[in-house]
């Protein structure tokens, strides 16, 4: 396993805003600074990697609606392990949980939206709301 020598202090997850999807993304490349492989190509193609393998494996679930905090906290945890999977055991945790997701009612991944589309898959058109007690007869 290679040796981590850090090039400056480690980033502090818990001064990130997590709802703002930049300022996760720069801790990342804090975070991949920090272990001297900020590599920007490398985390383009893991991306788009994981983007496929996420997308791939809801729909093998038969997820059809996904709502953006799910798709975005799988994505990003999914993109964080097999970027920093090289380090071996010094390999950072991912530092959030789904809890640390903006949740937004009804709000649905568009990236997964898409994935469905350029798929041939079916995908929701829009959202009704849910029917209240007088409206579904109750």
């Amino acid at each position: 396993m290679p040796t981590v020598i850090p090039s400056h202090e480690y980033p502090e997850a818990s001064q990130v805003d997590t709802t703002d999807p930049d300022a996760r993304l720069q801790y990342f490349f804090d975070v991949a600074r920090y272990f001297g492989s900020l590599d920007y190509q490398v985390f383009q193609v893991t991306k788009e990697s994981c983007i496929q393998r996420v997308c791939s494996d809801l729909s093998r679930m038969n997820m059809f609606f996904v709502v953006d905090a799910q798709f975005n906290y799988t994505l990003e945890s999914a993109i964080w392990t097999r970027f920093f999977c090289q380090l071996g055991e010094e390999a950072p945790d991912f530092p959030w949980t789904l809890d640390h997701f903006p949740s937004r009612a009804r709000s649905f991944s568009d990236i997964y939206r898409e994935w469905r589309i350029a798929n041939g898959l079916d995908v929701p058109c829009s959202m009704s709301p849910l029917p209240t007690g007088s409206e579904d007869g109750n």
